[in-house]
Order: C-alpha cells, then sequence, then structure tokens
C-alpha cells in the first residue's frame, strides 16, 4: 500500500513522539458520502502507528476501517 498527505499540523510529546491527523470527505463503495479519519503516531523507536476510521453520513460513531503498523525507513517515509 502507498499514500501521501501534507502534514499540516502536529503534536509532538516527550513520551508519546510525533502525532498528526488527516481527515476527508470522500464516497464509499456504494456512493454514500463518508468523512475517514486517519491517524498517525509516530514512536520515538521510529514505529509508525496509523488507525484509519470512516463516519457514515448520519451515523452516530466512527467505525475502525483498520490499523497497522510500519517501521521507519522501510516502511513509511517522510520528506521536506
Amino acid at each position: 500500500m502507498q499514500g501521501g498527505l501534507i502534514i499540516s499540523a502536529f503534536r509532538v510529546s516527550a513520551q508519546n513522539g510525533i502525532s498528526f491527523a488527516n481527515v476527508h470527505q470522500t464516497l464509499d463503495d456504494s456512493g454514500h458520502p463518508v468523512t475517514e479519519y486517519i491517524r498517525h503516531s509516530l514512536n520515538r523507536e521510529g514505529k509508525l502507528k496509523v488507525k484509519a476510521s470512516k463516519l457514515v453520513a448520519g451515523a452516530a460513531e466512527a467505525v475502525i476501517q483498520g490499523e497497522f503498523v510500519c517501521e521507519l525507513p522501510d516502511g513509511a517515509k517522510f520528506l521536506w
């Protein structure tokens, strides 16, 4: 899997590393509008945890789509 985003805001914590998120609206496979939330957390050991959730229009709670962990630099790269 490959993807990319521009990090416009982030949080740095001495204990937890760097965290940032991406939120965007899209359509599901049926053409219904959904909002997707993708949270990223990079710990001090170089492991990037990515968690994706989606909120279907009209629903009260988001549904977790998946979560995975990859390591820098093999599983994830940052360019600047």
